[in-house]
């Protein structure tokens, strides 16, 4: 399912529908109930609802920054350097006041030229596999079927 971001917007829907009514789905989804609900869910919500297929496809946004793993990322890195689900307010302030130091001189690196950090070799292969099932799309050496397939195993690979 989270390939499906990955298709042309214009057969996002079609597409989440011949994959719902698809056999295999459907035996899954009778021995497994809260596969249905999830389906559902992300019917409801990521094609009809708040969150329309606009928001989150990235077949046609810029490969280089498909993503909000740079969200993701400081996410992850707030959570590390908190490392308190409730932290009190003078703890709290004092990891804010150093974020917002690392912050600054990240600015400041940028303003100066530095190269960027490196991305690590694992996510630098994924793009390169993800623009190149792209490129063989777009130039009709995939059908959108053989398309889908590939980055449904691409994204499985990597996640």
């Amino acid at each position: 399912m989270m390939a499906i971001a990955y298709l042309p917007l214009a057969v996002v829907r079609q597409n989440f529908q011949l994959f719902r009514q698809d056999a295999t789905t459907q035996r899954l989804c009778h021995n497994c109930p809260g596969l249905r609900e999830l389906l559902t869910y992300f019917q409801r919500n990521y094609l009809n609802g708040q969150f329309s297929p606009v928001i989150w496809n990235v077949y046609q946004r810029n490969m280089d920054n498909r993503t909000n793993n740079h969200v993701e990322s400081f996410n992850k890195r707030w959570n590390a350097v908190v490392g308190r689900r409730h932290p009190n307010l003078w703890y709290f302030l004092k990891k804010l006041k150093t974020e917002e130091r690392r912050g600054a001189l990240s600015v400041a690196a940028v303003r100066r030229g530095d190269r960027p950090p490196v991305r690590k070799r694992k996510y630098r292969l994924l793009q390169e596999r993800i623009d190149r099932l792209t490129n063989f799309y777009r130039n009709g050496q995939r059908t959108l079927n053989q398309y889908w397939d590939a980055m449904v195993y691409t994204v499985a690979q990597f996640n």
